[in-house]
């Protein structure tokens, strides 16, 4: 039955896995074509070996209780001796006669028909007879009793028929026959598909009525959605996780340490990329989820949400506030300086009421930001009856974490021959197999180049024994055409030479396991699926797929090959998140592939090339439009793309994604000018028209400048301004009275000004400022009722107010402020009810009396202090909840206090 075997593994199995994931179960099959081991008996005593093969055989019927398939063709099966099915049927506590049974109809009789509660979990499946007269005879011999020789093959024939009947008769809702048919060629059983599919309906029936209720609706945000995937990677992380005794506890202690000065509180495990570090990070959850501490954890590799910073932020914060009983002290726009902000003050509350540990995986896979790779989202004073765990691959995240105080790095440390030989078993288990001695002894002797131990990578060890269990029909021809002595030593021959096959180091491995997917499914075909998944971020959804794959691989689109092919890839990719994305679960198995598939840079343009043009195929709303498409249409090289699809017509998701991407490209390419060359490449002249470059220069402006701010070096967004600014001064240059491209060429010149004020050149900024004014004022006076262009202008004169007060220059700096201000309370006329021109009252009413309150007029300054306050309580009295009003009330009532004093 290795065929039938073969299609439940590949094709029934993993769908109901699948299924049951998603509904937090899983599914462990029993297959013991591996065999019994019976290595650690003596070797000659063949009772013993008989009764342990029996035992088991009995002992995992027992485990698989409530659900049990049998597949029955035209064998009978082996009969053992009397004495030892009968020693082996009295210890599992059946009474029924084992006398003349085979083990086959002994494990259906122990399983379900002595068992009356059984039968309504039970399914047989009788095949029909093969073509016997057209195969050779010693083929048929193997299939069915009918065509073998020997004087017990008409009594097998005899009793197959009897417990066939019997099963027909004692259970009529619970058998089914199916047909196969049978390939000349290759002789082998084929044309399972639709039996697959009644086995797959059937089972379903059975396991979604004992899992409905754990059936969960979508997350109702984002937040939630983070959590869920969250969850799904710590309990995949943690399933097989053994050893790292003596480092879990240290880190145990670590977390309960007591509160003091001088404790250590830090503390960052790096480790080689496979080296187990998640892993580790899934069993201290686990230790700390029910600890006496409240627990802030996340996982920067899982997502490309979970890369943000402020993502992980704003999620903590959440919790933290809900703990605190208090409303979460952010707005939709807050910028990343107000998140650590509030981060760092609520984190600082609850550890003065409870103990608190933060743990992080994967240090190292946060977005590549300054902020990121130099942790300065961290609160500067790590407060004593805090705690924080992390992991990292060692690199510029580590280091920095190193350099805080009472901060410590741990190295993670190989396995061990032990932890490895727990790792080995533990997988095997799962699969309800164990390992044999010299088996395990092949795999703990394979070697790196440097002679160190392919086991002590835990990555290496789980695939390479994954692999081994996955062996189908072939492996098992293989043994049988070309291994020598009993059935077991045939193998333990076919095991340890898998095992040698393999190679030895990570990425290796995974080009090994994707050699035998090609000549299953086909080299294209397997191919598109791993290459496509390689060039994202974080997967595609199966429609993405279905468009893709046909293009990269030449082959029409067949669903059931796709879900055959990504199901041989099931112990390796993984759907993910609100989209159901499939991805690969480790970030080595996407750099193998691309070691693999994309050595030339023209298939790595040309795969970019398809995923852009199908994206654009999507409608506006769709989500991975949204964030993916300008990846790809950068990972092409495609300027002009990228110049029209960013200077076109976007919906918010979209400038938000394409810009988003924009920016993570500029800071990824580090202190190299290639990344951030190629960005401003598309404002050339030329490359599009100028009203699209108009738009291009405008969102570089308002969206990049803000996306870049706080996390790439100024001198990056320094050339970004200045680029755009002399973008727009050819622009307006050609059509001069175009007042978009004016205002647009006012905010260049400002931009420049703000970057050369953040390098300190404080005369080149007020030059720029003044320019900026300069454009701003000539459009103002065109639109004098346009509220934009005129506060505009009013942000200018305040810019090059506050520079002229640095310089001591009061009487510029206060005519600056009051020509602000004349503008605002223009605008305040037209709009009463305008918050935003009533706040920007405020602030030039407070700083014209700072200025007044330097020059000595207290009078004039209490005055302007009195009216900014009036302002500011009128904010407030509009929106109450407004933290940010309330904290500006405050800081109004302060200075006004002082100027009565004075």
């Amino acid at each position: 039955m290795h065929a039938e075997r073969d299609w439940l593994r590949n094709h029934v199995l993993p769908v109901l896995e699948e299924r049951l994931r998603a509904r937090q179960h899983h599914l462990e099959t029993i297959d013991l074509r591996w065999g019994v081991d019976t290595a650690s008996l003596d070797a000659t005593s063949e009772q013993a070996r008989e009764f342990q093969v029996l035992k088991v055989c009995l002992d995992e019927i027992e485990r698989s209780r409530p659900f049990l398939i049998g597949l029955i063709g035209d064998r009978y099966g082996w009969l053992p001796p009397v004495d030892r099915m009968a020693a082996a049927a009295a210890e599992a506590g059946f009474d029924g006669s084992v006398a003349g049974k085979s083990v086959t109809e002994l494990e259906i009789d122990y399983g379900v028909l002595s068992a009356a509660s059984q039968d309504q979990h039970c399914l047989f499946y009788l095949r029909d007879p093969l073509p016997y007269d057209d195969m050779p005879p010693e083929v048929a011999a193997q299939y069915s009793d009918v065509h073998a020789t020997g004087p017990e093959a008409a009594d097998a024939e005899r009793k197959l028929s009897a417990l066939k009947s019997r099963l027909k008769r004692d259970l009529p809702d619970r058998v089914r026959p199916y047909r196969a048919t049978w390939d000349h060629t290759s002789n082998r059983v084929t044309g399972l598909e639709v039996w697959g599919e009644q086995v797959l309906e059937d089972l379903w029936r059975e396991l979604d009525a004992e899992t409905a209720s754990f059936a969960r609706d979508a997350p109702p945000s984002p937040f939630e959605a983070d959590r869920w995937d969250l969850e799904a990677f710590i309990e995949d992380r943690g399933r097989d996780f053994r050893g790292r005794t003596a480092l879990l506890e240290r880190l145990d202690g670590f977390a309960a340490s007591p509160a003091g000065e001088d404790t250590q509180n830090l503390i960052c495990i790096t480790g080689a990329p496979g080296a187990g570090k998640s892993a580790l990070f899934a069993a201290m959850y686990a230790s700390l989820r029910d600890a006496p501490v409240f627990l802030l954890a996340h996982a920067a590799g899982i997502s490309p949400r979970a890369t943000q910073i402020d993502t992980m932020l704003r999620r903590w914060i959440a919790e933290m506030a809900a703990a605190l009983g208090q409303e979460v002290p952010l707005a939709e726009d807050s910028a990343p300086d107000e998140i650590d902000e509030a981060f760092s003050r609520l984190f600082n509350r609850i550890s003065a009421q409870r103990p608190v540990v933060v743990l992080i995986d994967a240090l190292n896979q946060f977005e590549p930001t300054t902020r990121a790779r130099h942790l300065t989202w961290l609160p500067r004073r790590w407060p004593q009856n805090a705690r924080l765990i992390a992991t990292a691959i060692p690199g510029s995240q580590s280091e920095a974490l190193e350099k805080r105080q009472r901060a410590i790095l741990c190295a993670l440390p190989d396995l061990s021959e032990s932890e490895a030989t727990e790792i080995a078993r533990a997988v095997c288990a799962r699969y309800h197999r164990s390992i044999g001695a010299d088996v395990l002894k092949a795999l703990l002797g394979r070697r790196l180049e440097d002679g160190a131990l392919a086991t002590g990578n835990p990555l290496w060890l789980e695939l390479a024994v994954e692999a081994l269990n996955l062996l189908d029909a072939d492996d098992f021809a293989r043994m049988d055409l070309h291994g020598s002595g009993t059935p077991e030593e045939r193998l333990q021959q076919l095991l340890i030479a898998t095992i040698e096959e393999m190679p030895a180091g990570v990425a290796d491995l995974y080009g090994w396991m994707l050699e035998r997917a090609e000549s299953l499914h086909g080299v294209a075909w397997a191919r598109a699926f791993v290459s496509l998944i390689a060039i994202s971020r974080a997967g595609w959804r199966e429609l993405d797929l279905q468009s893709l794959m046909p293009a990269l691989s030449g082959e029409s689109w067949d669903s059931l090959k796709f879900a055959a092919l990504r199901r041989t890839f099931r112990a390796h990719v993984i759907s993910r998140g609100a989209q159901a994305q499939w991805d690969f679960t480790h970030a080595q198995m996407r750099e193998a592939v691309r070691r693999r598939y994309f050595r030339e840079a023209a298939v790595t343009r040309d795969a970019h090339r398809d995923a852009a043009d199908h994206l654009l195929g999507l409608p506006s709303d769709d989500p991975l439009r949204a964030t993916e498409t300008m990846l790809h249409l950068i990972g092409a090289v495609d300027r002009p793309g990228a110049a029209h699809y960013y200077g076109g017509v976007l919906t918010d998701p979209e400038a938000v994604g394409a810009k988003s991407v924009l920016a993570e490209f500029v800071v990824a390419g580090g202190e190299s000018a290639a990344s951030l060359e190629w960005v401003l490449s598309l404002l050339d002249d030329g490359l599009v028209d100028d009203d699209t470059r108009g738009w291009l220069c405008s969102r570089f402006n308002f969206d990049l400048a803000g996306a870049l701010t706080g996390v790439a070096g100024v001198e990056v967004r320094l050339a970004i301004a200045r680029r755009t600014q002399s973008t727009m001064q050819v622009l307006v240059d050609r059509e001069p009275d175009v007042l978009t491209r004016q205002r647009s060429l006012s905010v260049s010149h400002e931009t420049v000004g703000d970057a050369l004020l953040a390098m300190g050149d404080v005369p080149a900024a007020l030059a720029a400022y003044r320019q900026s004014r300069s454009v701003s004022a000539a459009s103002a006076a065109k639109g004098p009722r346009n509220p934009v262009w005129q506060n505009d202008l009013s942000a200018c004169h305040d810019k090059i107010g506050d520079i002229l007060i640095s310089q001591g220059d009061v009487a510029g700096a206060l005519e600056a402020y009051r020509a602000s201000l004349a503008i605002s309370e223009n605008l305040m006329r037209d709009d009463p009810r305008s918050s935003e021109w009533r706040r920007n009252l405020a602030i030039a009413h407070s700083k014209i009396g700072d200025v007044l309150a330097a020059d000595g007029d207290a009078a004039e300054s209490l005055l302007s202090y009195q009216q900014s306050l009036s302002h500011r309580e009128a904010l407030v009295e509009s929106d109450p909840s407004d933290l940010a009003l309330q904290r500006d009330l405050g800081v109004g009532y302060e200075r006004y206090g002082l100027a009565l004093e004075v």
